[in-house]
């Protein structure tokens, strides 16, 4: 096991609430869904005792989305939905919003990263920078956030998988740094960010012509000519600020990090309010212990 509290965990919350709706997302108590907030927490503990830390940050999106505004386009691939896609959505919300800002702090974990305009990805980088110097283990799904893998690795939360800068710079044969140019040429498939045609998001394709420009290795072709000509210098330079995070640094608010306050009769009546039985159990609950609240 790692050396007691040695990493940092930023966690991507939107992660986290995606990974148990789909796994414990029916869950009920009294009439009330409780099984997205079970998730989180179970996603929680496992891996601040993977890394045996108590060091666990929450990052989290805001309603409000600054790049929206500045690119209307942005994840608008994601609003096509069913009714019942909403509802579920709907329920997804709620129960965040109940994390965020009652379960975890009753629980004595105090640092949730959060700033109108932003994403949990802007959080998790500014986090990083932070941290610089820290051992930080970045848990999230979302390869975005690979340009951060200077200041720390990234753990998939639901394969597990770490992606450290030795093993990207293997793949794909660039630097961290130079993922969001690439990211700017490819486009981003998943956040609907539309880049020249033909180069192919990077993160989709490690044969990303996007990935072969910024390598040096594509002189000439269609694809190349794009990039080059006036209109593809325009896509880049409006993508870039969308794809690199934290977007618009410079307007970002302090981040203040506070030191948790977790006791055993804390997590012990979060854990019976939601009927966490599980939880409750000796087996279980000695993780909690003996993560947060020993050494």
């Amino acid at each position: 096991m790692p050396k007691k509290n040695k990493y940092h965990l930023a966690i991507d919350c939107s992660s986290f609430l995606y990974a148990a709706f789909y796994t414990t997302g029916l869950l009920a108590y009294d009439g009330k869904p409780t099984g997205i907030i079970y998730g989180f927490l179970r996603k929680t503990i496992k891996f601040a005792e993977r890394f045996n830390t108590r060091h666990v940050y929450f990052c989290w999106d805001h309603p409000t989305n600054f790049r929206k505004d500045a690119y209307p386009l942005y994840k608008f691939n994601r609003i096509k939905a069913s009714p019942e896609d909403l509802l579920d959505k709907k329920d997804r919300d709620t129960q965040a919003k109940e994390l965020r800002h009652d379960t975890l702090k009753a629980m004595g974990f105090m640092n949730h990263l959060q700033q109108r305009g932003y994403e949990g990805d802007d959080m998790l980088a500014a986090l990083a920078k932070i941290l610089n110097g820290k051992h930080i283990i970045m848990v999230t799904a979302d390869a975005d956030m690979y340009q951060c893998l200077d200041l720390c690795d990234i753990v998939n939360p639901t394969t597990g998988k770490i992606m450290t800068r030795k093993i990207f710079e293997e793949k794909y044969k660039v630097h961290p740094s130079q993922w969001p140019i690439c990211k700017s040429i490819g486009g981003c498939f998943g956040d609907n960010v539309i880049g020249i045609k033909g180069a192919a998001d990077p993160a989709k394709s490690e044969k990303s012509k996007a990935i072969r420009y910024v390598r040096g290795e594509l002189s000439n072709g269609i694809i190349y000519d794009r990039i080059e000509s006036e209109e593809g210098k325009q896509i880049i330079k409006r993508n870039l600020p969308i794809v690199t995070c934290p977007y618009k640094p410079e307007d970002m608010k302090t981040i203040i990090l506070r030191r948790n306050k977790c006791t055993k009769r804390k997590f012990i009546d979060v854990f019976s309010r939601y009927n966490f039985r599980s939880m409750l159990e000796t087996k279980h609950f000695d993780k909690w212990e003996k993560i947060f609240l020993r050494g």
